[in-house]
């Protein structure tokens, strides 16, 4: 890390998950932390969160727990492993509807320019995606970005491979059987 204001940020948002969400606070620490100014807000690959410490740095407190927990759940709902064929930025943005309901009823900070409807609540993002607009004609961005491990706009990849017994040296997400072995 090489900004330590924003890793030490991250570092306390963290501590707070273990103490008041204990589930999501013990998946964000399983997450390893990546700075990468090339993107602009954050993204998770199912073993990194990748972030960028300008947007971090902008945050609050409670918006960085918001954001971690953000990206815990999108692994938590396998959300690039579900993904198949569908397109990635709107089902990242379906992802985002779910995710960031989930978050508002457990009392989470909302962070400015979030992706929610009160109409999508209780569905999964599947639900979600089906009822968005095929287009990218007046959505919202989503808060983070989708990385499915092998873009090369990345450089975390599984490059030691999975330590389960299957496909050794295979990018992240590549199927669900990977994520049961590469987080047990």
């Amino acid at each position: 890390m090489k900004n330590q204001t924003v890793a030490d940020q991250i570092t306390r948002a963290r501590t707070a998950l273990v103490l008041d969400q204990p589930f999501v606070g013990v998946l964000a620490l399983r997450l390893r932390l990546v700075e990468d100014e090339r993107i602009p807000t954050a993204a998770v690959d199912g073993k990194h969160i990748i972030y960028n410490p300008t947007f971090i740095a902008k945050l609050s407190p409670g918006e960085t727990r918001t954001l971690l927990a953000h990206e815990v759940f999108h692994c938590v709902y396998d959300h690039i492993g579900r993904r198949g064929a569908r397109n990635p930025r709107k089902y990242n943005q379906a992802g985002d509807y779910v995710i960031n309901a989930t978050l508002k009823d457990a009392g989470f900070d909302e962070i400015k320019g979030w992706l929610f409807n009160p109409a999508y609540a209780g569905m999964s993002s599947d639900e979600v995606y089906n009822l968005l607009p095929d287009d990218d004609s007046g959505g919202k961005d989503p808060l983070d970005e989708c990385q499915d491990g092998n873009s090369e706009e990345t450089e975390v990849t599984a490059t030691d491979g999975c330590p389960g017994s299957h496909n050794r040296g295979h990018h992240l997400w590549c199927c669900r059987s990977c994520w049961g072995c590469c987080w047990s």
